[in-house]
């Protein structure tokens, strides 16, 4: 099963009044690089943040931005202290008595003395940062798993692609497989008379088993049946690790896979000595390299 390294996702999450937001973008990396973003007032939670995303990816350039506001309107209220509120009432209401001609209090009496709100934050800083990165940690969660969909939604087109590019590759193997056999014969031959032309012009005699025991070894050196058949088990191998439906597949062990493709493609390139050969040759080089780019997306 393949999943695609590249993605983009946004998820907001608006509670008590704060709307937290989460962006995260993955890119083409060798290796898992975290970057994150988040409000100083939060700095605390980087961390966690930061080890969050590396259990649920693998590998890629990923940058994480979290911006928290709030609501358009919402104002931060102050709040009635209510001990406050029935000390000073008492209060009041014992000078009323004591001082001759004092009123009793009334609720505007009380509510114009300031020390009966607390203008203190509705919760403390410390709970309020915890409350804060539990927060973003929520919104990261959800937002790592629509990232998560994102690249494994990408990852079934690279599939397709990868498929088609894997057929072609044996297309093209199957041709130079049938185009090997003749030039074999054709090459055998070939040395024979160039063997036997220059034996002749120099009128020297030997031994026909020695000659055709030097053709055969020449003959060998251009054989690239080994390189075909490697080739097929490097397509095997690729369908194994990457169609694969018990695991996800590793984009580095793929690359390393196409490699190994590549380097099986040059051998057999040097060793062709017919032209039909090395234009077949040619067009699977430049197939193994598209398949290549491919791999370059895959975590």
């Amino acid at each position: 099963m393949l999943t695609s390294m590249t993605g983009m996702i946004r998820h907001s999450i608006n509670e008590e009044g704060y709307l937290v937001t989460c962006e995260i973008r993955s890119l083409n990396s060798k290796h898992l690089d975290v970057n994150v973003r988040i409000p100083k007032a939060v700095s605390i939670c980087e961390e966690s943040i930061r080890s969050l995303v590396k259990s649920k990816l693998r590998r890629g350039r990923i940058d994480l931005y979290i911006n928290i506001e709030s609501p358009k309107g919402l104002r931060s209220l102050p709040k009635l202290d209510h001990y406050a509120f029935r000390t000073y009432w008492n209060e009041l209401t014992l000078l009323s008595k004591v001082i001759p001609n004092l009123g009793s209090p009334t609720l505007q009496d009380v509510l114009s003395i300031p020390y009966v709100f607390d203008t203190s934050p509705a919760e403390k800083e410390e709970e309020k940062e915890e409350w804060l990165c539990r927060l973003m940690t929520k919104v990261c969660e959800e937002g790592l798993e629509n990232l998560l969909e994102m690249k494994r939604h990408e990852g079934m087109a690279l599939e397709a692609i990868c498929e088609g590019h894997l057929r072609i590759i044996e297309k093209l193997l199957e041709e130079i497989d049938l185009r090997r056999e003749n030039v074999v014969i054709t090459i055998r031959e070939r040395m024979k008379e160039r063997v036997n032309k220059l034996l002749s012009d120099l009128s020297i005699r030997v031994d026909d088993h020695l000659i055709l025991q030097e053709i055969a070894i020449l003959a060998d050196r251009m054989d690239i049946s080994e390189e075909l058949s490697r080739l097929r088990a490097h397509v095997a191998h690729f369908r194994s690790i990457a169609f694969s439906d018990k695991e996800l597949a590793d984009g580095r062990q793929l690359d390393f896979i196409v490699q190994e493709m590549h380097r099986e493609a040059n051998t057999m390139g040097s060793k062709a000595s017919d032209l039909i050969i090395s234009e077949i040759v040619v067009a699977l080089k430049t197939e193994i390299a598209k398949l290549r780019e491919q791999v370059q997306n895959i975590e």
